[in-house]
């Protein structure tokens, strides 16, 4: 991420507040920013969209932050917001989001999928890395709801419900999205389980 997005102008009726509105909102965005912009870029698969996301989202958050009554925690709240922008960025590309980079070594296998060549004895690849590539590459495949539902979940912490009140749905589907989800990373991760010859 490049730098931190800011804020500027006054927000609507923060008055009941003790600190000031941006010294305030700049703490809550503070404490969630590494992992907005993580949430961003899995969604996004470009570093320069999820940049551009979260700071439309704070942005967004900042003009809204008058309206915020706290009937949710702030980080729900504000992913609510960035997943709304992440759906917009996603909309118009009007396609599936794919891995922003290939491995140089990665390669079209037969059943369509990306796989890795064996590195030579001098530039043998860590296995972690490996394992990183295909997470990457099964959460790539995914549909982007799925993968939203994946993503707060699993990576950023948030509750079932609290990720369903980002994705406005009800916590059913986002038990059905983490279940398909998990089936496809399971599936990745047991084909992994030898990567290196």
């Amino acid at each position: 991420m490049s730098q931190t997005p800011s804020v500027s102008g006054p927000p609507p009726d923060r008055a009941d507040r003790t600190s000031t509105p941006k010294v305030e909102f700049e703490a809550e965005v503070g404490s969630c920013l590494e992992g907005m912009y993580g949430y961003a870029y899995r969604a996004l698969s470009n570093a320069e969209d999820a940049d551009d996301a979260v700071s439309t989202a704070v942005e967004n958050a900042w003009k809204a932050w008058g309206r915020f009554r706290g009937d949710s925690s702030f980080k729900t709240w504000i992913y609510r917001i960035l997943h709304n922008v992440t759906i917009d960025v996603l909309r118009k590309r009007q396609t599936r989001p794919t891995l922003p980079r290939k491995s140089p070594r990665a390669t079209d296998g037969p059943d369509g999928m990306d796989t890795i060549e064996p590195a030579d004895d001098h530039t043998r690849i860590d296995d972690a890395v490996i394992t990183k590539l295909l997470l990457e590459q099964a959460l790539a495949s995914l549909r982007p709801e799925v993968r939203q539902a994946l993503l707060l979940v699993e990576r950023e912490g948030l509750s079932q419900q609290a990720a369903a009140d980002v994705l406005n749905v009800s916590r059913s589907r986002v038990l059905s999205w983490l279940s398909e989800g998990r089936r496809v990373v399971r599936r990745v991760v047991e084909l992994d389980e030898d990567p290196l010859p």
